[in-house]
């Protein structure tokens, strides 16, 4: 809902663009971003959209993904989701991933084979980790 996002731009990124397949979040995201200085985009989609290589930019400093990787394996199947997230790793410098259940590494394996390392790992109260990966060499 633009939370994180907000968050971040309190350290003046030149641009944020979040995609959520939920209609209201892209709302209130887009609501608390009016005025801001930080130039933004949010679109609503679902990331097996046709639309999506139009939105997306060439690259991304950092990139989210927070716990969407298996509600999109489940919704498209696991051939089309790692196809779509492994266009979108390798798009970026960082990436921040929270996974509910550690055990299922395919995201992991998915990022690591992109060149990335784990550079920090985070537990939540809740459960999930949050997993911090930086390009290897950057």
């Amino acid at each position: 809902m633009g939370i994180v996002a907000y968050e971040i731009a309190k350290h003046r990124p030149a641009y944020i663009h979040g995609i959520d397949i939920l209609k209201p979040h892209i709302r209130v995201a887009r609501s608390i971003f009016l005025g801001s200085e930080v130039e933004s985009r949010f679109d609503a989609m679902s990331l097996g959209s046709r639309k999506l290589q139009s939105v997306l930019k060439g690259s991304y400093n950092i990139v989210l993904l927070l716990a969407v990787y298996q509600h999109v394996r489940r919704g498209l199947g696991q051939e089309k989701a790692d196809r779509i997230f492994s266009d979108i790793i390798n798009r970026a410098q960082t990436v921040l991933a929270r996974v509910p259940d550690e055990d299922d590494i395919r995201l992991q394996s998915l990022i690591e084979g992109a060149g990335f390392t784990v550079s920090h790992r985070h537990q939540s109260p809740r459960g999930s980790t949050v997993l911090a990966y930086q390009r290897i060499g950057v």
